[in-house]
């Protein structure tokens, strides 16, 4: 997995994962963030608390964050999110890429680059 290698690990010294699926709960993607970074449960339950940890986890970092199974395609839940992670004051170079099936997703989000992945038939 291109998640894991060393390139990445060493363009990215703060990576998170975060399976998202349908289940799009701010705080919740906030409090897997946390665990994902610091690979320790985080007991925080304010929404201010874990962007707090956040940042002092991020400040000045390069980071990536994958949001994996994205279907949630409301432009304010996007915004509240993406202001979030603004707020984190990660460096110049943090990435944030964000995976789903849903093209209405990728409206939602204004994503600046979008792949996407055809189907892989065997046989051919």
């Amino acid at each position: 997995m291109v998640y894991n290698r060393d390139v990445e690990i060493n363009m990215f010294p703060k990576r998170m994962w975060v399976t998202v699926s349908d289940d799009f709960d701010y705080t919740k993607i906030l409090n897997q963030m946390v665990v994902s970074l610091t690979s320790k449960p985080c007991m925080l339950e304010s929404t201010e608390g874990l962007i707090n940890s956040l940042k002092m986890n991020l400040k000045g970092e390069t980071f990536l964050l994958v949001l994996d199974d994205v279907w949630n395609e409301k432009p304010d839940v996007w915004d509240n999110l993406r202001n979030s992670l603004l707020a984190v004051d990660g460096a110049r170079g943090s990435k944030i890429l964000v995976t789903t099936r849903n093209q209405e997703v990728i409206d939602a989000i204004r994503c600046s680059v979008s792949h996407r992945v055809e189907k892989n038939i065997r046989g051919r």
